[in-house]
C-alpha cells in the first residue's frame, strides 16, 4: 500500500473520530455497558438500605413447604443444602389445605408433595420459563427418599455420608486446544466473537457503502478518482473503516472490564461474563485476526456496491443479496458450534468468506492440526486481495456512473470492456 493509500485511511479515521454521531453513538453504548454491569451493585445496594422488614418480605416469598404423605422423610436439611435460597419445612398433610392458601396469597413459593411409590407433585405460586428449579428438584427429593430409608434402615453414618456425597460433574472435549475449562466456556467465548463479528460487519459494511454513495455527490470526487489509483483510494478507505471499528470494540471492552472489576462482587452468579474475561491468549489472537480479515473482505464488497449507486437511499437496496449471505455465513457458523467436529464444518472453514467464522469456532472448540489453519488464513487472505482488485475496478468504474444502479450481468460487462481498453491503450 502506497503513500495515497495512507493518506485516504488517515482521513477516513480522522472523519470517523470527529463525526458527532459516532462520538455520541459510543459514548452512549459505553454508558449502557457502565450502567448494565451496575445494576446488580445499585441493586445489592438498596436492599442493603432496607430496614430487617423488606428482608422478611423476600424470605416468605421463597419459602418451601414439604408434605410427605409416606412419612419417610424426617427433615429436610438435604433440601436446605442444595437450595441455600429457599426457606424449607415439613409440614403435615392436615396443614395442606392452609398451605394452598398460603400460596395464592403469595406467602408461599410452592408446596412439595410427596406420595407412595416416588410419586411427586410440585404446586408454585408462579413459574419463571428460566428457573432451574423444577429441573433438579426430581434428582433432590430422590436423593433424600433414599437418605432417609437409609436411616432408618441402620446403615452406619459414615457409609451413608459416602452414599450421599454428590459428585463434582463437568465436561470437557478431548480434542479441544484451548485453555477453557469446558465445552460451555468454549461455545460462550466462541459465541460472543462470531456475533461481534456479524454486527461489526453489518454495521460498519453498510457506513462504508453509504459513505461511497454520499461521496459520489460531490463533484471532486469525478476528478480525484481520475488523479488517484481507485486501489488507493478503495483500500483507504476500507482500512480506515477496519481501524474505526476496532478502536469502538477495544472501547467497548474497556468500559466493560473495568466495570466488571468493579462491580465484580455483585456479579458472581452471572457466569457468562466471567467466561468473557477468560479467554486464551492464543484463541484472542486468532479471534482478532479473523475479525480483521473477515470485516476486510466484506467491506470491500460493500464499498464496490456502494459505487453503484446513485443515491444514499438505495445502497440498502444494492447491499441486499451480500447481506443475506453474510446472514447465512453467520447462521452456518451457529450450527456449525453445535457440533463444530461435522465434516461440513471442516469444508466450510476452508472456503473463502466462510473461513473467518467457522474457522474460528474449529479452532476454539476443537483440535486443529496447525497447515489448516494455514490454509484457511492463506485462502482468505487470497481472496482478500482478489476482493481489493475487482471491488477498485468496480469502485472507478461505478463512482463516474449515474442512474440506475447496474445488474450483475452489466458489472461483468463492463468490467470486460475496461480490461480490452487498458489492454488497447498500453499497446498503443
Amino acid at each position: 500500500m502506497d503513500r495515497g493509500a495512507w493518506i485516504v485511511t488517515r482521513f477516513e479515521v480522522g472523519n470517523y473520530l470527529t463525526k458527532k454521531s459516532w462520538i455520541r453513538t459510543t459514548i452512549i453504548l459505553m454508558v449502557l455497558i457502565a450502567l448494565l454491569l451496575s445494576i446488580p451493585s445499585i441493586i445489592k445496594l438498596i436492599r442493603g438500605d432496607k430496614d430487617d422488614d423488606s428482608k422478611s418480605i423476600v424470605v416468605a416469598t421463597s419459602k418451601m413447604a414439604v408434605v410427605d404423605h409416606t412419612g419417610t422423610i424426617s427433615d429436610v436439611s438435604l433440601f436446605e443444602q442444595v437450595y441455600k435460597d429457599k426457606s424449607w419445612s415439613l409440614k403435615d398433610a392436615a396443614e395442606l389445605e392452609d398451605l394452598r392458601t398460603q400460596g395464592r396469597q403469595g406467602d408461599l413459593y410452592g408446596i412439595l408433595e410427596i406420595f407412595p411409590e416416588k410419586k411427586v407433585r410440585l404446586s408454585l405460586s408462579k413459574e419463571s420459563m428460566t428457573d432451574s428449579f423444577t429441573e433438579t428438584l426430581p434428582r433432590i427429593v430422590d436423593q433424600a427418599l433414599n437418605l432417609s430409608l437409609l436411616i432408618k434402615s441402620g446403615a452406619p453414618q459414615s457409609s451413608i455420608t459416602q452414599f450421599m456425597k454428590p459428585i463434582s460433574f463437568e465436561t470437557s472435549s478431548l480434542s479441544s486446544t484451548s485453555d477453557s475449562k469446558t465445552i460451555y466456556h468454549a461455545y460462550v467465548q466462541t459465541y460472543i466473537v462470531t456475533f461481534l463479528l456479524y454486527m461489526m460487519i453489518m454495521l460498519y459494511g453498510q457506513f462504508v457503502a453509504q459513505s461511497v454513495a454520499k461521496e459520489k455527490g460531490n463533484r471532486a470526487m469525478e476528478i480525484l478518482i481520475t488523479s488517484t489509483k481507485p486501489l488507493n483510494l478503495i483500500v483507504g478507505k476500507v482500512i480506515g473503516t477496519t481501524l474505526v471499528a476496532l478502536i469502538q470494540i477495544a472501547l467497548f471492552f474497556g468500559t466493560f472490564a473495568v466495570f466488571f472489576k468493579i462491580n465484580s462482587s455483585a456479579l458472581r452468579s452471572i457466569e457468562f461474563l466471567y467466561i468473557a474475561l477468560q479467554m486464551p491468549l492464543d484463541t484472542a489472537l486468532l479471534a482478532v485476526l479473523f475479525f480483521i480479515l473477515g470485516f476486510l473482505a466484506f467491506a470491500f464488497l460493500f464499498g464496490a456496491l456502494g459505487s453503484l449507486v446513485s443515491r444514499a437511499e438505495d445502497v440498502s437496496t444494492t447491499i441486499g443479496t451480500l447481506s443475506f449471505i453474510f446472514v447465512i455465513i453467520f447462521m452456518a457458523s451457529i450450527f456449525a458450534m453445535m457440533n463444530p467436529s461435522e465434516f461440513w464444518v471442516k469444508v466450510l472453514s476452508f472456503l473463502p468468506l466462510f473461513s473467518p467464522m467457522l474457522l474460528y469456532v474449529r479452532v476454539s472448540m476443537t483440535s486443529v492440526v496447525w497447515w489448516e489453519v494455514l490454509l484457511g488464513i492463506g485462502s482468505q487472505l487470497v481472496t482478500m486481495v482478489f476482493l481489493a482488485w475487482i471491488s477498485s475496478k468496480i469502485y472507478r468504474l461505478g463512482v463516474l456512473m449515474y442512474g440506475k444502479p447496474p445488474k450483475f450481468r452489466e458489472i461483468i460487462a463492463m468490467l470486460k470492456r475496461d480490461r480490452e481498453q487498458t489492454k488497447a491503450a498500453e499497446a498503443s
